[in-house]
């Protein structure tokens, strides 16, 4: 029959009681060793025994068993020196346990080689994975520090951004108070213009009381005024038609008036056409005249004549135009170019009968 089929399922709950019950790590090593050879059957290895106690060094764990087989050699040397038995029987006990020895010392120290070759390859492995490691540590210490100086740096302009935001807030906590103050002083103000206005109200409220009682009195007076006045208007219409009726009068006299005017104008207006007439015509004579100077004579009377008749024209038009100044300007206008003729004549008379005894002395001659 081999070992494993003399091997035992080990007891976790057994391993546990081992592990309470040891008062170190070393006394736990020794009784789990002995466990698991003498009770399951189960080699104790080095990795066996530190995946059921999970504590302790891989040195320790060794030196503990190689403790633990010296002891059991021991013990079997003492349990094969045996009285009474046979000497064969003592000499084949002894072989067994030399065997027995021999095998479990060989396993365990290739055991031991096989932990060591695990150990130092770990170690290797863990060296390298320090200086990954150390190297990365140091990756981030500079990373830190970099981080360091930018919070720094960032701290700084957040300080100054906070005493900047604090002068605000106290500005603004100023500006509050003030606020606070000016809105109380207007509350204030508020309260003191409603009691003025509840005040007006009320004075209003008489004021307009009495004046609905002053209305009253004077819509009675205004009754006995309106009665009155209805009877001046009647009256003043009555007044109104007769002088309306003496004012169309007159103005149909200042019509009549108007239009007998008109007539003496137009009339006036023909004889001065007519003198005009009779002025061209004397003209027209004085230039065929101008040889003889008793007929130039006669023309001059007549124009004398004439002129004198333009006066008592101009007199009778000023007249008129007393009684109708639309025909001032037009009158005037026309004298004006009367008496320009006539002054045109009486030259061109006096040029006329200059020449004449000039010329009746060259003929003597």
């Amino acid at each position: 029959m081999s070992t494993e089929d003399k091997e035992k399922p080990v007891d976790p709950a057994r391993i546990e009681q081992i592990r309470r019950q040891s008062k170190d790590t070393r006394t736990m090593v020794r009784e789990v060793a002995t466990y698991l050879f003498l009770e399951c059957g189960v080699y104790p290895s080095s990795n066996k025994v530190l995946s059921l106690i999970q504590q302790g060094s891989m040195g320790t764990i060794n030196d503990e068993l190689g403790q633990f087989w010296s002891q059991l050699k021991r013990r079997l040397s003492l349990q094969m020196d045996v009285p009474g038995l046979p000497a064969s029987v003592q000499e084949k006990l002894s072989s067994f346990g030399s065997e027995l020895w021999q095998q479990a010392s060989s396993e365990a120290k290739d055991s031991f080689e096989q932990d060591r070759l695990k150990i130092e390859t770990a170690m290797l492995a863990a060296e390298d994975r320090a200086l990954t490691a150390k190297n990365d540590l140091e990756t981030l210490q500079h990373r830190l520090e970099v981080s360091v100086a930018n919070y720094e740096a960032a701290a700084s302009k957040s300080q100054e951004e906070i005493k900047r935001l604090e002068h605000e807030v106290a500005q603004a906590q100023s500006q509050v108070t003030t606020l606070r103050d000016e809105l109380s002083r207007r509350s204030g103000e508020h309260k003191a213009l409603e009691q003025q206005l509840a005040t007006a109200q009320s004075d209003f409220a008489k004021e307009l009381a009495a004046q609905r009682e002053t209305i009253r009195a004077t819509e009675q007076r205004s009754d006995a005024a309106e009665k009155r006045a209805l009877l001046e208007i009647d009256r003043a219409r009555t007044e109104s038609k007769t002088a309306i009726g003496e004012a169309e009068k007159r103005a149909s006299d200042a019509v009549s008036k108007a239009e007998a005017a008109a007539k003496e104008i137009t009339k006036l207006h023909q004889q001065q056409i007519e003198q005009a007439n009779a002025l061209t015509k004397c003209q027209m004579e004085l230039a065929a005249a101008s040889k003889e100077a008793d007929k130039a004579r006669a023309l001059q009377d007549k124009i004398e004549t004439l002129q004198e008749q333009l006066a008592q024209a101009s007199a009778r038009e000023n007249e008129v135009v007393n009684n109708s100044g639309k025909l001032t300007t037009m009158v005037s206008d026309l004298l004006a170019k009367l008496e320009s003729q006539s002054k045109e004549l009486e030259a061109a008379v006096k040029e006329k009968t200059s020449r004449k005894p000039a010329a009746g002395h060259v003929h003597k001659s």
